[in-house]
C-alpha cells in the first residue's frame, strides 16, 4: 500500500475494505491468538482458522481436520494437456500422488519403489465409454489388466486372494470367483465359479491338511426361475495330489 495500515486488535462493527493494491513487497498478516475462540472468520462459517489448532474450515466452524471442507467439492483444474496431483510427502519428499494427467487421459495412483523414484500402481484411463483399469501398467487392453515383470524360469504371481476365518480352525472352505452373465431377462447366476477347496477332501483338522489343496469347478444347470438364484454345483475338482475327478 502506499502508507502502512494500522494495526486492528478489536472486533469491527463494520466492514473493512481495502481498495488499494499491494505493493510488490508489500503483503497482509493476519495474527490470531493461541486460545480456543481465538478465531479468523470470514462471513460467520464460509473461512474460518482456528487459532489454537491451526486448523482451517469451509462451510464449518469447527473444523476437525488441518483442512476441513464441509458439504463442498475441492476442484483442482489445470491447463489442457496438463497434470494435477493431491500429494503425500514426508519431509518434503513426496511419497504418494492422487494425480490425472489429461495429456494422456489417465488417473493414477503413485507411489515410489525402493529407490524414492514414483511409480504409477494404479491407472484409470477416462475419456472412454469403457472401464479400463491397469494395475503395474498405463494401457490396460481390457477392464482389468494386471502386468508384472517376470523372472526368467521362475513362477511368477500376479495376484493373491485369500479368505480368513475370524475364529477356529479350517475346514471344508473354499474361495471362489464367480462369473455372472445377465440381460433383462430373469437369469440364474453365477453360471460358473472357479476356485480352491482346502483340505484333503475333508475336514482339515490338522496342519499337513490344513495345508494341502484342491482346485473346483462348478457349472450352473440353470434349473430355477428365481432371477439372480445360485444353483451352481461343483462338476471337477483337481484334488491335493493332482486326481483329477
Amino acid at each position: 500500500f502506499e502508507t502502512s495500515l494500522p494495526t486492528i486488535d478489536e472486533t469491527l462493527s463494520d466492514n473493512l475494505t481495502l481498495a488499494k493494491g499491494l505493493k510488490s513487497s508489500g503483503s497482509i498478516a493476519v495474527t490470531t491468538g493461541t486460545s480456543a475462540g481465538n478465531n479468523f472468520t470470514i462471513n460467520s462459517t464460509g473461512l474460518v482458522f482456528e487459532g489454537d489448532t491451526n486448523r482451517l474450515g469451509l462451510g464449518t466452524v469447527s473444523p476437525a481436520s488441518a483442512l476441513h471442507v464441509e458439504e463442498g467439492d475441492i476442484r483442482i483444474d489445470t491447463a489442457s494437456s496438463a497434470t494435477q496431483a493431491l500429494r503425500f510427502s514426508e519431509t518434503n519428499s513426496t511419497k504418494a500422488q492422487v494425480q490425472y494427467r489429461s495429456q494422456d487421459e489417465e488417473f493414477n495412483l503413485i507411489t515410489v519403489d525402493a529407490s524414492g523414484t514414483a511409480q504409477k500402481r494404479v491407472t484409470i484411463k477416462s475419456e472412454q465409454d469403457a472401464t479400463a483399469v491397469g494395475i503395474g501398467t498405463t494401457s490396460p487392453a481390457t477392464n482389468l489388466h494386471i502386468h508384472k515383470e517376470m523372472s526368467n524360469n521362475a513362477d511368477n504371481s500376479l495376484m493373491t486372494i485369500q479368505g480368513d476365518l475370524a475364529s477356529g480352525d479350517l475346514g471344508t472352505e473354499k474361495v471362489l470367483i464367480d462369473f455372472t452373465m445377465t440381460d433383462a431377462n430373469a437369469n440364474n447366476y453365477p453360471q460358473v465359479k472357479i476356485g480352491a477347496a482346502v483340505g484333503q477332501n475333508s475336514d482339515a483338522d490338522s496342519l499337513s491338511k490344513e495345508g494341502s489343496g484342491a482346485f473346483v469347478v462348478y457349472t450352473s444347470a440353470g434349473t430355477s426361475d428365481v432371477d439372480g438364484e445360485d444353483n451352481t454345483a461343483e462338476r471337477m475338482r483337481v484334488d491335493y495330489q493332482g486326481n483329477v475327478g
